[in-house]
Parts: structure tokens; sequence; C-alpha cells
């Protein structure tokens, strides 16, 4: 456990960006947004998703969140969704820290990202944050584990709009 939180403090302070080697699919998924509804990734099918693995008690996740939140303004018109999915525990923890945040963008909740080895590979998740850019057929355009700075994730939006 101490080796994952060290690994986790150090992915957390630095960040890293993992560009994908081939365009392959992410798993589709179905999880409880904050109100309890079910929600798929697939029926996003057709929009440019960012994906975004965070938590509350991640300060990088505290910092990019309102940045993620401009981002879905800016490209709204443009097809472009962010989705959130919250490791915390309880939904209630993730919907106030969101609302603190100012954040309106779709928010999941999967406490199991953090306890179940499995859904953390699944998920493609080694630290939080964890951002993905699926194309409109839902496959992974570019990943970014850490930190995600606003100029990055722009120039790559911008790629997959115009390179579908």
């Amino acid at each position: 456990m101490k080796l994952l939180v060290c690994v986790m403090a150090v992915v957390l302070t630095c960040g890293f960006a993992v560009q994908a080697a081939a365009i392959e699919p992410f798993p589709d998924f179905t999880l409880k947004d904050l109100h309890g509804r079910a929600v798929s990734l697939s029926q996003f099918r057709g929009k440019v998703v960012i994906l975004n693995l965070w938590m509350t008690t991640c300060p990088p996740c505290k910092k990019e969140m309102p940045m993620l939140q401009q981002i879905q303004k800016k490209y709204a018109n443009r097809e472009v969704v962010v989705i959130g999915i919250s490791a915390d525990e309880k939904a209630g923890t993730a919907a106030s820290f969101a609302r603190k945040l100012g954040v309106t963008y779709p928010l999941l909740i999967h406490p199991a990202l953090m306890t179940s080895e499995s859904e953390q590979q699944k998920f493609g998740m080694l630290g939080l944050p964890t951002t993905y850019i699926l194309d409109k057929t839902g496959s992974v355009r570019k990943k970014v584990i850490g930190f995600l700075y606003k100029e990055d994730i722009e120039q790559a939006l911008e790629e997959v709009l115009s390179n579908p």
C-alpha cells in the first residue's frame, strides 16, 4: 500500500503524457451519475469525449477541473463533452466538491477505482488525475497521467476534431 501511495504521489506531482501508440477503443462502461442515474460511455458515441478520472483528495484534480469546465463550455458547439469519473466513495462528497468548483459537466462515481486492481486496469489508471481524449468512435487518441495543461488538451482536441 505504501508503494502505491508513493507511486501515486510521484505521478500526481510530476505528471506525464502517454500518446496512444495505436488507436484502440476505450472499454464501454455504465456507472451512476451523482443523482443515481445510469450513464454509459456508449451514449456519447458521435462526440469527442474528454474522460477525466479524479478524486476530491487529489490537489492536481482540483486545479484542473475548472479548466476542464472552461474547455467544456468553449468546445460544446463542436460536439465535445467532458465526463468526470470520481473515485470517491460517496456521490455526495464528489457533488459538494464539484459544486464549489463550479463544475457542471457530467460526473460519474466509481469508488472501485481506488480498491479494485481489475477496475484500475480496465480504466488504465496508474494515478490521479488520468485524462483520455476519445474520438467520435470512442477510440483513445491521447492519454495524460497527471496534471493536464490547457494548451496541451486544446492542441490534442484540435487534432482529433480536424482528423476524425
